[in-house]
């Protein structure tokens, strides 16, 4: 049951990304880079709280730790956009596995995606949903879309 309800909502968020993406049942869809000319490949992430997330082809792990979010409430007028601060915790491979702890935030007033970049790889955040309603939401409730870029390798 639990496995057809992630499926349906990969689904979901397949089918308004359009295009030749291709999902699994993990949350992890394979994407076309977004403006990254640097970026070899790309996934988009649906991320839920304390669901690790694991992209099997990079040998990666991505889970949503905490959720900041101080975005002005559906139907309240505000005197100013406010943001949100996504924590993930991103676990590397290699002979011992690295854990990463990254902020990225999502402003309102700012065009520009935040993103960060850990080793051959750069996180950008894409979405955050829900827009907060007027009663605040728990971070039960909160879904963040992350791309992954796989990052070309630099030649030295």
């Amino acid at each position: 049951m639990k496995t057809l309800i992630a499926v349906a909502l990969v689904a979901t968020l397949t089918a308004c990304g359009g295009g030749s993406d291709s999902a699994d049942e993990t949350g992890v869809v394979r994407i076309e880079p977004s403006g990254a000319t640097d970026a070899t490949l790309a996934y988009r992430l649906s991320l839920r709280a304390k669901a690790p997330v694991h992209v099997a082809a990079e040998q990666l792990t991505v889970s949503l730790q905490d959720i900041v979010d101080s975005r002005c409430p559906a139907g309240v007028t505000c005197v100013a956009a406010g943001a949100a601060t996504v924590k993930l915790d991103v676990t590397l491979p290699g002979v011992v596995p690295e854990t990463a702890h990254i902020e990225l935030s999502l402003d309102a007033a700012k065009p520009a995606a935040d993103s960060a970049k850990l080793r051959d790889y750069r996180l950008v955040l894409r979405a955050l949903s829900p827009t907060p309603p007027a009663a605040g939401a728990q971070l039960s409730d909160y879904t963040a879309t992350v791309e992954l870029q796989k990052l070309k390798s630099s030649s030295t």
